[in-house]
């Protein structure tokens, strides 16, 4: 009897118990210690789950990874328009979507203009600066540890697609461009825009799952290569019963480059081709992988994936 009086008693405290989960671990917080130690480089920012070390305030990023202290040699200042001064990563001027076009000039030679806007992983974000007179625009992105992330430099308007690696800010830098061998200066006109999240993932991680269509009338998958060398992933069900064919639709412009992979091996694939149909089979019953690979400008493409019994 006390025996079951205990267990019921234990029964009933359990019910009521309530179960408290340990909080997430800090990546930044390493046995109660910031993990950043070298020398003026110790903010911590979580990126993707992993802790990045950056410089501290003051400092700029170089390239070697190492932490230079701003002054006149890496950020100078000088006489020129409103966003002055604003030479350097540090002193970038903050920019939103939401913002109207911003009148700005390259002057004197040798000027850098930044800008900064805050953005969000996987997201495209474009970025313009049309010239009004004999500037050859170029902008520069870094990410916001000052690693190099794309560029664009084009006669009288350069535009920048970008998609953000990772939450937080991103920096652009007007310049004039060095392809242009003469001195020049000139106003630019510089807007912000977002394409919001992308539109397919770039790799089997962030893969879309899509079906081979049995049918005479198959569905076709759209998409649009966002930013330069873009690449979409699609996964699916592969069989070694079916045939499988992939056909693009050449009137939305040429058939990307597209490789095969399986789940076994992610590294190489089993065969890469660029041609408007497809036709291929499979040795071994696993998730496989279709990835396309986009030209330097974005555009449009679609295509239809049909199956057929062996």
């Amino acid at each position: 009897m006390r025996q079951l009086v205990f267990a019921a008693l234990s029964s009933a405290a359990l019910a009521g118990c309530i179960v408290v989960k340990a909080p997430p671990k800090d990546p930044c917080l390493v046995n109660g210690q910031n993990p950043c130690t070298a020398t003026d480089k110790n903010v911590c920012v979580v990126e993707d789950g992993n802790p990045r070390c950056l410089c501290n305030a003051g400092f700029l990023a170089r390239p070697s990874g190492a932490c230079e202290a701003v002054g006149a040699g890496n950020c100078p200042e000088h006489a020129g328009d409103t966003a002055e001064p604003d030479d350097c990563l540090t002193r970038a001027r903050p920019m939103l979507t939401s913002d109207a076009p911003r009148d700005q000039t390259i002057e004197p030679v040798g000027d850098y203009d930044f800008i900064s806007f805050g953005a969000t992983a996987r997201h495209v974000y474009v970025i313009t600066a049309k010239a009004s007179g004999a500037l050859y625009p170029r902008l520069d992105a870094f990410d916001q540890g000052g690693l190099w992330l794309a560029l664009d430099e084009r006669p009288g308007e350069a535009q920048l697609a970008l998609k953000a690696p990772a939450t937080g800010p991103v920096y652009v830098r007007l310049s004039q461009s060095p392809l242009d061998p003469s001195v020049a200066t000139g106003g630019y006109t510089l807007t912000l825009a977002t394409l919001g999240l992308e539109d397919y993932g770039d790799g089997p991680a962030e893969a879309t799952a899509i079906t081979a269509d049995p049918g005479t009338t198959p569905t076709p998958v759209s998409g649009r290569f966002e930013v330069p060398l873009d690449q979409d992933w699609f996964s699916f069900a592969g069989t070694t019963n079916t045939y499988f064919r992939v056909t693009f639709d050449t009137s939305k412009g040429p058939a990307p480059l597209m490789s095969l992979f399986t789940a076994s091996d992610l590294v190489h694939p089993k065969w890469t081709a660029q041609q408007p149909t497809t036709d291929f089979d499979l040795t071994a019953n696993e998730t496989a992988y279709l990835a396309l690979y986009g030209p330097r400008d974005p555009g449009s493409y679609a295509f239809t994936f049909t199956r057929s019994p062996k």
